[in-house]
């Protein structure tokens, strides 16, 4: 997980982040942040076998597990993976971002490959299911990022129907918490969102049509306040457009 100020676009490393790293015997390993939590500069610590190397690209959050074999790297393109379903973490920034650093490099920067679009939610109950459904964007699955390019270009969102679940459950009841959701550019004018109660109740939903939902490469687009169990309207607010970018 990692954090996201809202008002600054500042990113900083948390306990528990871990990152992925692609090793010469084409698969991917997770490194764990050792120090640096709360700080913007970090050092990350995992293993890869004796035989192998480390390669020059590393993702965050990871896009396959642990020790999978690479599906997603070829040559210079990387097709970085937003999944159709996730489970929501307090102090998760959901930033997708990308380092393609020099071989025999003892540092790394990550850059953002996409936008965050933030929703804030009041009196959310112990369970819900948080649902975007995209009428004519695509926001799940693999979408192809130019490694020799990283921090110059993104992620594009495609033209097909999408839909994004996000489950949430807390100890609090009530609680106010956002929802950062990772996408890749684009305007998102034509899309629904509902939040369900854990029964399957709509206790929010909303058509989202404003074509200022504009999301950029590090754009962090904060849409307004949504009270539960209010149906009032929730348009964005303000986007800022430049998260700092990550360094490792």
């Amino acid at each position: 997980k990692a954090s996201l100020d809202s008002q600054t676009g500042e990113f900083t490393w948390q306990s528990g982040d871990l990152i992925s790293v692609l090793a010469t015997d084409g698969k991917f390993y997770d490194f764990i942040l050792k120090t640096g939590a709360g700080a913007m500069d970090a050092t990350f610590e995992g293993q890869i076998p004796e035989e192998a190397q480390i390669t020059t690209v590393a993702t965050y959050p990871r896009i396959v597990a642990n020790g999978t074999e690479n599906t997603v790297c070829v040559e210079s393109t990387l097709n970085y993976v937003l999944p159709e379903t996730w489970t929501w973490m307090k102090d998760v920034s959901n930033v997708p971002m990308v380092a393609a650093f020099e071989a025999g490099a003892t540092d790394m920067s990550f850059r953002q490959v996409g936008g965050v679009m933030r929703f804030p939610v009041k009196n959310m109950p112990l369970e819900a299911t948080f649902v975007m459904t995209m009428n004519d964007k695509d926001i799940t699955g693999e979408f192809p990022v130019d490694l020799t390019k990283v921090g110059e270009t993104a992620m594009v969102a495609g033209t097909e129907p999408s839909t994004l679940t996000v489950n949430y459950s807390s100890n609090v009841d009530g609680a106010s918490v956002e929802f950062n959701v990772p996408v890749p550019t684009g305007v998102y004018d034509n899309f629904k969102l509902e939040i369900k109660d854990k029964a399957g109740e709509v206790l929010y939903a909303w058509d989202y049509t404003s074509d200022i939902n504009k999301v950029e490469r590090a754009t962090l687009l904060n849409m307004s306040e949504i009270t539960l169990p209010s149906r009032a309207v929730a348009a964005p607010t303000e986007a800022w457009p430049f998260f700092s970018d990550a360094r490792v």
